[in-house]
């Protein structure tokens, strides 16, 4: 969510000042998962990941304090390479019966998780990172195999994509009390093929969101409602797109697909943050294979692929916005497909946030900006 982002550049970035600043490797990989990470989602004191193994784990940060066992020497000098992943495991659920494809947080809902999975079910949890606990709360079943979910930040909704191209919209209110998500809003979006990716856009007066198919459309549709129809169609990747990011005030939209392309869309026009009609300004290449995760900052947006790769892309600021995005880094490490990135915030025990990535090896890996 926007929230998320923002709390992390303002951590990494210290406000734009980025000028020789790097990114890298903080500590070990964190282990715990036997198959390939499908999702992750993060608050400032926990992070909670899903796995084709049909689990989920929960994860907390391990602090930079001799309280954590690490000695004062971490404590001074903050996370190494060579020290222990900067996540510890808390906590394990094998309640799903199939791959856990999707998890999600909301923005104004403390200690509750979402979960969709191939199973035909959406989760929600009630997380306590003090006892290492995931209890479920409720559970729905969607009707077919969950491949994506997309929290609103100003409404209490929660977006289920499904295999079959459908979009279900579920009321969320009251969850973190043991109320059951009601759905009140359903319609295909994709025709039958997959949704495996999910943007909102919102403001005071619009909201938009958009939705990636396996179709190699990205389709924008109103919020909230019973969508007979898209309020745009944007065509030009050649394979299945995979992720969406929104960035600059949801002016600007990244798709990523299986051609290892990342496709930079002008969306002002549609989520009333500008104007003009929908447009690819740019075509990002660099990715060798699909690109299956995208996360925006406001200073950067990052790209997991089938690569093994998490690419760095610098966004441009103010009036030069439009212009070409440049790479800023490559994240290596990972020993195969990276299939999920998320922002973990900096909190008051750590000042630094993190950028995690999950991998087809089982492990989760943390990055920091120096």
């Amino acid at each position: 969510s926007e929230l998320y982002a923002s709390t992390f550049v303002d951590s990494a970035a210290q406000d734009g000042n980025l000028e020789g600043r790097t990114i890298s490797r903080v500590g070990g990989a964190a282990r715990g998962h036997v198959g390939s990470i499908c999702a992750i989602a993060a608050s400032s004191d926990w992070a909670i990941s899903g796995s084709i193994d049909r689990t989920l784990r929960l994860w907390r940060r391990r602090h930079t304090s001799s309280s954590d066992g690490d000695g004062d020497e971490a404590a001074a000098s903050g996370y190494l390479a060579t020290e222990p992943a900067p996540l510890v495991e808390i906590g394990c659920t094998t309640e799903h019966t199939n791959v856990v494809c999707a998890v999600a947080v909301h923005p104004s809902i403390a200690h509750v998780a979402f979960s969709g999975s191939f199973d035909g079910t959406l989760r929600v949890w009630r997380v306590d990172a003090t006892c290492g606990s995931l209890r479920c709360t409720a559970r729905v079943d969607v009707g077919g195999k969950v491949l994506s979910l997309e929290a609103a930040s100003r409404a209490q909704e929660l977006y289920v994509g499904s295999a079959r191209g459908e979009i279900f919209v579920f009321d969320v209110t009251g969850v973190d009390e043991g109320v059951v998500p009601q759905r009140i809003a359903a319609f295909e979006a994709h025709a039958g093929m997959d949704v495996r990716a999910i943007a909102m856009a919102e403001s005071e007066h619009q909201r938009v969101i958009f939705t990636a198919g396996g179709d190699a459309c990205v389709k924008a549709w109103r919020a909230g409602s019973n969508a007979a129809a898209p309020l745009a169609t944007l065509t030009g990747h050649g394979n299945p797109v995979r992720a969406l990011a929104l960035a600059h005030h949801h002016q600007l939209l990244f798709s990523g697909a299986s051609d290892a392309t990342i496709r930079v869309w002008f969306v002002g026009g549609l989520t009333g943050a500008g104007a003009g009609e929908p447009s690819c300004l740019h075509i990002l290449r660099g990715h060798k294979d699909t690109i299956w995760s995208l996360i925006c900052d406001r200073y950067f947006l990052y790209s997991g692929s089938a690569d093994a790769t998490v690419r760095v892309w610098s966004i441009r600021q103010g009036a030069a916005m439009l212009e070409m995005p440049e790479m800023a880094a490559v994240l290596e490490g990972h020993q195969d497909v990276v299939w999920t990135i998320g922002q973990m915030p900096s909190c008051e025990s750590d000042s630094r946030a993190l950028l995690l990535s999950g991998s087809a090896d089982c492990t989760v890996a943390a990055w920091a900006w120096d």
